[in-house]
């Protein structure tokens, strides 16, 4: 029985609950994006990180609070101050991927902050490599504070600005992955409760010079595959490479490169696992970017998904939340799943109009509302944000995990839209030993998508009922730890609960 509450205990720390930690995004230089309530929100904090490649942000698991924020150099708490020995990390200001966060497997309080500086970014100074700090939370009266001992650690002397990390399968722990500099291996490490292990590496491809380290890495929602943006000097190019991953053992295998491009940046896949994005710089314009997909459903092999790409977007592109009129595009880039579902792209868009007689600056932000679908039917679109800008750009969004998105549909998150925000459920018994009953309190819903998952994040119910009771029949399925997944019809978001297979 001890061992099994570990398990649980471990699993919770990010699996059971990945719907909020990604919940407040603080990037760029002083920039926020909230996705707590029903309503998108984007305004700025008084910090200046000063960062252009990416910065790392975490929330509490069930609340979705910010418990901390990092541009990979410092960290700052919650209350937007310098945490507790927070200073003087050693991830580089110019780094893709700079910096990335993940719970510690088997502790709730304590987070790893793995850094990575290639040798040529200029800042801070100091000797390259990938780099790890630990997060404890119970210091500084709860706003936490890095562990003097812990902070710094090295794990890799030579180093790429690539950096992710993919649960593994027994859901005790992740694998963290990066590229090393001037090889052509990828290094993999094991993380559990008992530390992190000795690398494995994987030799694929080119040899990894500066401008090749840049593009970024990452795994899809499902773990069972990796994709790679290998950059280029914008006058040659260079592959967009697809892997697959096994989760038992951290093993990357079977390379495809789904064509050759300028200037790869951005990389995402869908929520759904069925498709992949990534952005480029055109060859003949490096000032218009473009946004690709390739629809993984048509098969696994090179020569199948390569004849899906279609290119969903090119700056500029007229859509039908955007102006007519637009000024120099803010950044161009990273992709991001959302809390709400959605992919967002590091591209912002000032534009101005006429209100009551005053020209007024505005801005619009890119995102696609249904990244699961193929072609143009994945829906670019535009939508307001009203963060300011100060001095010059960022290209990057925070750096997350992508199981947080795992299987997530969008909800409805924009202003005066979501009629039903009010959804509250109960699951009893909870444990239980075959059969729970889900009861809806929701005065302006009566039908209901319900999904159950396991713990290697398998789908093992899809149904959609109707009325406020339902009964789920769990007689069928091992004991265990299983994480129910509820949405309304109509708008409001999802819910997330921990159920119990005694």
């Amino acid at each position: 029985m001890n061992r099994l509450y570990t398990i649980l205990f471990v699993f919770l720390s990010f699996s059971a609950t990945g719907q909020h930690e990604a919940n407040v995004w603080v990037f760029d230089r002083n920039l926020i994006i909230d996705f707590n309530g029903t309503q998108f929100q984007s305004y700025n904090t008084q910090v200046l990180m000063d960062q252009v490649g990416a910065s790392a942000s975490i929330c509490d698991s069930q609340s979705g609070q910010l418990l901390f924020f990092t541009n990979g150099r410092d960290v700052w708490n919650r209350t937007h101050r310098f945490m507790q020995n927070g200073r003087g990390l050693r991830g580089g200001k110019y780094a893709s991927q700079a910096v990335f966060v993940i719970p510690r497997p088997g502790d709730p309080n304590k987070y790893y902050i793995f850094t990575t500086k290639s040798m040529d970014d200029p800042y801070p100074e100091g000797q390259a490599g990938v780099y790890y700090s630990m997060v404890d939370m119970q210091l500084d009266n709860g706003l936490g504070g890095i562990i003097p001992e812990y902070k710094n650690v090295p794990l890799l002397a030579n180093a790429s600005d690539k950096l992710t990390a993919i649960p593994q399968e027994n859901n005790l722990g992740y694998w963290l992955i990066t590229h090393e500099g001037d090889t052509d291996r990828f290094v993999v490490f094991s993380i559990t409760s008992s530390g992190i292990g000795s690398p494995t590496h994987y030799s694929f491809g080119l040899m990894y010079d500066y401008h090749k380290s840049r593009g970024w890495l990452q795994a899809s929602p499902n773990g069972q595959m990796i994709a790679c943006a290998v950059s280029s000097d914008g006058i040659e190019t260079n592959p967009m490479e697809l892997y697959d991953f096994d989760t038992s053992t951290g093993a990357i295998t079977n390379r495809r490169v789904l064509g050759n491009f300028a200037e790869l940046t951005g990389v995402s896949f869908s929520p759904d696992n069925s498709k992949l994005y990534f952005t480029d710089a055109n060859q003949n314009d490096a000032s218009i970017g473009m946004l690709y997909q390739v629809d993984l459903s048509r098969g696994s092999d090179e020569e199948t998904i390569a004849s899906t790409l279609i290119r969903i977007y090119a700056l500029h592109d007229p859509l039908p939340d955007m102006p007519t009129i637009q000024y120099d595009t803010i950044g161009w880039g990273v992709l991001q799943l959302a809390p709400d579902g959605r992919l967002y792209m590091k591209a912002i868009v000032p534009y101005s109009e006429l209100e009551n007689g005053t020209l007024v600056t505005k801005r619009k932000i890119y995102y696609l509302d249904k990244p699961n679908l193929a072609g143009l039917d994945c829906e670019p679109r535009g939508r307001d944000f009203d963060a300011r800008f100060s001095g010059t750009s960022g290209w990057a969004f925070p750096n997350y995990p992508a199981f947080y998105f795992n299987n997530l549909e969008p909800v409805n998150n924009d202003e005066g839209n979501d009629h039903c925000t009010q959804f509250n459920t109960k699951v009893y018994p909870n444990p239980t030993d075959g059969l729970a009953t889900i009861q809806f309190d929701n005065s302006c819903d009566t039908h209901y998508s319900i999904r159950l998952y396991g713990m290697t994040t398998q789908l093992l119910r899809d149904v959609v009922m109707s009325g406020h009771f339902y009964t789920l029949d769990l007689r069928d399925v091992s004991a265990g730890l299983y994480i129910l997944q509820i949405k309304p019809e109509h708008g409001a978001s999802v819910v997330i609960h921990k159920i119990i297979k005694r």
